[in-house]
């Protein structure tokens, strides 16, 4: 299941949807084939995994239902030496082409595929509309090929954004999303530095986005399954660390480290 965190509901693959749709509409709306749905994976050669999608609501659902552990482009290392692929091929029982079909209606799409320095791209091109088939892709590939040029260009924050903020899939009995940057420094650390002798540890900081959220001590408890006054001494040490007395003031400060693009790091001092 998708992780609950508030550093992942922030996360750029979750807050980009706007951006992505809006280079796809800008692209196809004088094209002879249309697309509205674009649905970018990145899958690195180093395991990790990113993502970039015009339609939020599909990849919330697409990790909420652990597609990542069985979804063909995540998994499947042979498509990685094809150009394209067309939905058409796919089985009728894909769960993920199903779904696609119920929750977004898309129907019918194409995948993309290319080969960059770090892995490998699928993009993942749809249209809601059933008057366009799988032949109708197929036939336009040379303007699918100038769109995924074009994306690169306009989208090449976003891309870069959401490789440094890549995930780590998920595997084995592990259903949630974790930052590839979170793990490798928080195998190493459990603090997080606000000044020389002052420090969150990782237990301070789950209870503080939880807590900041509107969380009540009891709910946060029976999710960190800790009891409820281990959470409150918690959140007493929070406040006497950082000087905050109330609710609003550790949200404001839990928004500014997220502004600092907030990760477990070394004493720096």
């Amino acid at each position: 299941m998708l992780n609950n965190s508030l550093l992942i509901k922030n996360h750029i693959s979750f807050n980009s949807n706007r951006d992505i749709y809006h280079i796809c509409e800008q692209f196809f709306k004088s094209k002879r084939i249309k697309v509205n749905h674009c649905n970018v994976i990145q899958k690195n050669d180093d395991g990790t995994i990113s993502y970039l999608c015009s339609n939020k609501e599909w990849l919330l659902h697409y990790f909420n239902k652990l597609y990542p552990k069985i979804g063909a482009f995540e998994q499947n290392h042979e498509l990685s030496n094809l150009d394209f692929v067309a939905w058409g091929n796919l089985s009728a029982d894909d769960p993920i082409l199903k779904d696609s079909k119920e929750i977004i209606a898309v129907n019918n799409g194409i995948t993309l595929i290319e080969k960059i320095a770090t892995g490998t791209r699928f993009y993942n091109l749809g249209n809601n509309n059933n008057a366009t088939t799988v032949n109708d892709y197929i036939e336009n590939l040379a303007i699918l090929h100038e769109f995924i040029k074009i994306f690169a260009e306009k989208a090449q924050r976003l891309t870069q954004i959401a490789y440094d903020t890549r995930f780590i899939l998920p595997s084995g009995k592990n259903n949630q999303l974790i930052l590839y940057e979170q793990k490798a420094i928080s195998q190493k650390l459990n603090r997080l530095y606000l000044d020389k002798d002052i420090f969150l540890t990782m237990r301070e900081i789950e209870c503080i986005e939880w807590y900041a959220s509107g969380k009540t001590s009891v709910e946060i408890s029976e999710i960190l399954h800790i009891s409820k006054r281990t959470v409150e001494s918690h959140i007493d040490h929070i406040k006497q660390k950082t000087g905050c007395i109330n609710l609003f003031q550790l949200g404001y400060m839990l928004a500014r480290l997220k502004f600092k693009n907030f990760s477990y790091i070394p004493n720096p001092y």
